[in-house]
């Protein structure tokens, strides 16, 4: 690709002239010291056409946003490899490949139903329950310490404590001391009741909670949708929580090398690090593109909580209260009660497959709101 003197594209490591092409949503450039780098198209400016030098069908040069300095990534040749913390390694003779013309589009998607073209949004959402109850009971931490009325709990009756008074009447101090008895006993019955019911509400918060926690938590539905297209994924006799999470980083990856985007309401905070972490507990691998500089969520997603945020970081709002607020469609229930449908009866399994519908067109209207 060869680079014109007045060319507005210079190389990150030397400053040099480059020419600039983009194909399969991975942007390739090299300057006259042999430089070759490739980085993903969210560094491209808003204005800068797929088809540019060194692509068939158009003799454009592209042009970088300087604001967007701080995503390039310095690639190096290693052992005939270009390695970068943005994209997998490609070796050279798949960068020439690439460059020879855009990728086909995938003969087999996640979703067929979706249009994988540039710039697409797929809205996406998951819905959460708590892990087994056996497991759970595993990780339930109530030990004594954990009990309001330990102290009583563990108390003998010290007849040292019983106040006689002046009184010398042997029948007086009997009936005091059975009093006294009769009313440490009555306490730490009491007690023993307390703590029995304190740790069954202790219990029920737990589980109430445990869907906001990968470790207590499991994934039960991934949503879906692009348009009208609304595709629920449930966990059941014949796809487990692993499957899902495999055909969710298929979806990630089709998205991200044809140009789409993954749009979610409070995705960054909840969403994509549960999906992470669960990964992990069945040793599926990651992509090492989902964050760049470790704190930012890559471009691939958009998430709108952030959106609505307009600058102010620590705001927060639920999904139904935008969709108010916006006159959009509501969601039909609340998602901490979304386990116990899903594990209902049939009837019950239904709305609950419904209500993750409803979420996917609730977050696909609040997002045409926001983005536009």
């Amino acid at each position: 690709m060869p680079a014109a003197d007045d060319s507005p594209v210079r190389c990150p490591t030397c400053q040099q002239p480059a020419a600039i092409g983009v194909a399969a949503g991975l942007v390739i450039w090299e300057c006259r010291r042999g430089h070759r780098l490739v980085t993903d198209t969210a560094v491209l400016a808003p204005d800068c056409r797929p088809n540019v030098v060194g692509l068939p069908g158009g003799e454009e040069q592209g042009r970088l946003r300087s604001d967007e300095d701080d995503l390039y990534e310095t690639h190096r040749r290693e052992g005939g490899k270009l390695m970068t913390q943005n994209t997998d390694s490609i070796s050279l003779a798949e960068l020439d490949e690439i460059v020879d013309g855009p990728s086909p589009a995938p003969k087999q998607s996640p979703h067929e139903e979706f249009d994988w073209a540039p710039n697409s949004p797929i809205y996406f959402d998951i819905e959460t329950g708590p892990e087994s109850e056996e497991l759970l009971q595993s990780l339930f931490d109530y030990g004594p310490e954990s009990i309001k009325s330990r102290e009583m709990l563990e108390a003998t009756f010290d007849e040292s404590t019983v106040r006689y008074g002046n009184t010398k009447d042997e029948a007086k101090r009997v009936a005091k001391l059975e009093e006294a008895q009769k009313k440490f006993d009555d306490a730490k019955a009491a007690a023993k009741v307390s703590a029995a019911t304190d740790r069954q509400e202790t219990w029920e918060k737990f589980v109430e909670k445990a869907p906001l926690d990968p470790i207590a938590g499991r994934i039960l539905t991934i949503g879906y949708g692009q348009n009208e297209a609304v595709t629920v994924d449930a966990i059941g006799k014949d796809r487990n929580e692993s499957q899902l999470l495999k055909e969710f980083w298929v979806t990630y990856r089709h998205a991200a090398k044809y140009g789409c985007t993954l749009v979610g309401f409070n995705i960054a905070e909840f969403d994509i690090p549960f999906i992470i972490r669960r990964s992990w507990k069945y040793g599926i691998t990651t992509p090492t593109d989902l964050f760049y500089q470790r704190r930012y969520l890559s471009t691939i997603f958009v998430d709108l909580l952030q959106v609505w945020r307009a600058g102010r970081y620590h705001d927060y709002c639920k999904l139904d209260r935008v969709a108010e607020y916006l006159g959009t469609a509501r969601k039909t229930g609340e998602g901490a009660h979304f386990h116990k449908l899903f594990f209902g009866s049939t009837e019950e399994q239904d709305e609950a497959v419904e209500y993750a519908r409803q979420d996917i067109r609730v977050t696909r209207e609040v997002a045409l709101r926001l983005l536009g």
